[in-house]
């Protein structure tokens, strides 16, 4: 159990402790034994999943957005917290030289807050489409019986997965090469630092909702100059507009797979104003959505004209 994931694996499988990493500097990308998979780095148990398929994704993000904002304000310092599905999290900074580098989030259900977990259930619930009721409190109830936990393992596997990041940063004084938490030579991928792919994550994972330089700065513990200044070195433009071209990026695939109108395509990539979607579309696409469309629709269809022949 050399990595972090195997110990995440272990955590999840033994106790029913789901722990989630949320990477503020690029550590577990450029550590070979923090490396995890993207579900790992967020909240990605069997309970989440439901509540986002059957609610948002936005209202996730929003509320983590919100734990980072209380980090920041708080000085890193952790806490225990119910998130609006009655998901218990004990939420742990890890800080190296005074700056955090990641964020540990150890979910379960505790005993302690059996009775706030079951009320912001209901809340959620009234605010759910009926269809969907059922299946989001058969979700809960299994998560129950399998994550039943104390606020102490929370806050004890919170502590150890950060340690474990924390050792893996630094190097162990005194050990040799095959020691799992040496200190390892930072990779890059593309010419990016871990620190740039992790903000590339956050905001793809945030998609379609909005993605603010607030939202980012809090997520990351940084200046917003700063961060504007890191992404534009390393990615040659600047936030605003990759957001704008992963936007159009996603409309164009929209347009392809459905037949929906344009303003309905707008909305689903989380602009609310058909002309501006279209200029923007325009802009970055080099064709308005309409024209996008359909000159890909008729060289598919002659294509396949082609073929038959």
């Amino acid at each position: 159990m050399n990595t972090l994931y195997a110990l995440m694996e272990r955590t999840k499988a033994c106790f029913g402790v789901q722990i989630c990493v949320h990477d503020v500097s690029g550590v577990t990308y450029s550590r070979t034994s923090l490396n995890l998979p993207y579900l790992w780095m967020q909240h990605g148990c069997e309970y989440c999943s439901v509540a986002k398929r059957c609610l948002s994704e936005k209202r996730c993000m929003r509320q983590k957005q919100l734990v980072m904002w209380m980090l920041r304000r708080s000085g890193s310092k952790p806490f225990f917290g119910v998130c609006h599905m009655g998901v218990c999290e004990y939420i742990l900074p890890v800080v190296q030289g005074g700056r955090p580098i990641a964020v540990v989030f150890a979910s379960g259900l505790t005993k302690e807050d059996r009775e706030e977990s079951r009320a912001k259930l209901e809340t959620a619930l009234v605010k759910t489409p009926a269809a969907m009721r059922g299946e989001l409190r058969e979700g809960y109830e299994r998560f129950a019986r399998e994550s039943m936990v104390t606020r102490d393992m929370l806050r004890y596997f919170a502590e150890l997965a950060g340690e474990r990041i924390l050792r893996a940063s630094i190097g162990m004084a005194g050990r040799g090469e095959s020691d799992p938490f040496a200190v390892e030579s930072v990779r890059r991928e593309e010419g990016r630092s871990g620190t740039v792919r992790a903000i590339l994550g956050y905001i793809e994972a945030s998609m379609p909702g909005t993605v603010s330089l607030g939202d980012l700065s809090a997520a990351f513990f940084m200046s917003e100059g700063h961060l504007c200044r890191l992404f534009r070195q390393e990615m040659g433009t600047s936030i605003i507009a990759y957001v704008k071209r992963m936007r159009m990026q996603m409309a164009a695939r929209l347009l392809l797979e459905s037949a929906e109108p344009v303003s309905v395509i707008a909305a689903r990539v989380g602009i609310t104003d058909p002309n501006y979607f279209c200029r923007a579309f325009k802009s970055v696409m080099g064709e308005t959505p309409s024209e996008y469309r359909l000159s890909r629709l008729d060289t598919s269809m002659h294509r396949q004209n082609e073929q038959r022949c």
